[in-house]
């Protein structure tokens, strides 16, 4: 399963979408806008699975998507 990781950059000024932790694929200065974008490559590779970090890379959300 795939997995999508929505992390902010060190400063807390960017929003990064990353596939299982690699380099960033997308980048977006607002939080929901990374979401979405996220969610949206979720869903067309589904199943799979976004992941939400805060500042300190803790997990605050996952949700998953089957089909």
């Amino acid at each position: 399963m795939k997995e999508f990781h929505i992390v902010p950059n060190k400063e807390m000024t960017e929003w990064q979408v990353r596939l299982e932790g690699v380099a960033p694929e997308y980048v977006y200065m607002d939080k929901d806008q990374a979401i979405k974008q996220a969610e949206l490559l979720a869903k067309e590779q589904a199943p799979s699975r976004t992941v939400i970090f805060n500042h300190l890379y803790e997990v605050i959300e996952e949700k998953t998507f089957n089909e």
